[in-house]
């Protein structure tokens, strides 16, 4: 997917960025990095071009950093950006940007970490302590930080619906990420509840795919939070949208099912630990 005359931003919601204490690689300012906004790099689409190719010979050089750098700006700021120390000229370069760390971030992340499509929780957090992710983690962190950033700002549709479809493959790294998963799940549900009819429903997807692969506490925060948007919503049901009503409805009571059924599969496995069976 290529992103195009996509720069309108605006600020549906607000949260703290210090909330899980980190920062991003070379991230928030410094003394050091405030001197340097005096020589703001601008980045071409030549640069980008060249670090999208060596991010391709080579994963595991510096170039991978220096491009998340960059989405970060281009999350953050959009184009113009000011006081950074990146600069995106134009919406060729930030759609360049966009298009190729939302499109290969995730795969490049799980080849670095010798780990499958279908790795589950379980496999994943055997990783935790490894070197490996130790220094995969803040390339992570910064790319699922700065998704969560344009989710926040862009208003583009279009735009919204890639990024979230790019999140729902990279649902498993938010398990490292706890403060993150909160934010995630706060941010899906407002799209989820107001959005029209295709970002609601991937929005949807996305929280399903949270429920079902997290843990119960994310069970349990996304349909809470649900639950209160939609009660909070049917104070402005009109006729015309009673469509978006019913699926909202709808995506409440299989939220709810998934709830009993994982509820199940707790007991049972707690009764075969007991030899009940």
């Amino acid at each position: 997917m290529v992103l195009n005359d996509v720069t309108e931003i605006s600020i549906p919601l607000q949260y703290s960025d210090e909330e899980d204490g980190t920062d991003y690689p070379n991230g928030d300012a410094t003394s050091e990095s405030l001197s340097s906004l005096h020589n703001k790099k601008i980045l071409t689409s030549c640069t980008i071009d060249v670090w999208c190719w060596l991010i391709s010979e080579e994963p595991t050089g510096p170039a991978l950093s220096n491009l998340l750098n960059g989405f970060q700006t281009a999350c953050q700021y959009g184009i113009d950006s000011e006081g950074c120390a990146h600069s995106i000229p134009d919406k060729e370069v930030f759609s360049k940007i966009l298009t190729f760390v939302l499109s290969e971030a995730d795969g490049i992340f799980r080849r670095r970490l010798g780990i499958s499509d279908s790795c589950s929780v379980e496999g994943f957090m055997k990783l935790e302590s490894t070197s490996t992710w130790k220094t995969v983690r803040p390339l992570v962190k910064s790319y699922l930080r700065s998704c969560l950033f344009l989710l926040n700002q862009v208003t583009d549709c279009q735009l919204l619906v890639f990024v979230l479809s790019r999140l729902r493959a990279s649902i498993l790294f938010f398990v490292a990420f706890p403060s993150l998963i909160r934010r995630f799940i706060k941010i899906t549900v407002h799209l989820w509840v107001t959005g029209e009819e295709s970002l609601s429903l991937s929005s949807f997807v996305l929280l399903r795919g949270i429920a079902s692969q997290l843990n119960s506490d994310c069970l349990e925060n996304c349909l809470s939070k649900t639950y209160k948007a939609f009660i909070a919503h049917c104070k402005y049901i009109q006729p015309t949208n009673m469509k978006h009503f019913e699926f909202l409805k709808d995506s409440i009571v299989e939220l709810i099912l998934w709830t009993l059924k994982s509820a199940f599969r707790k007991f049972s496995r707690l009764c075969s630990t007991w030899q009940i069976y």
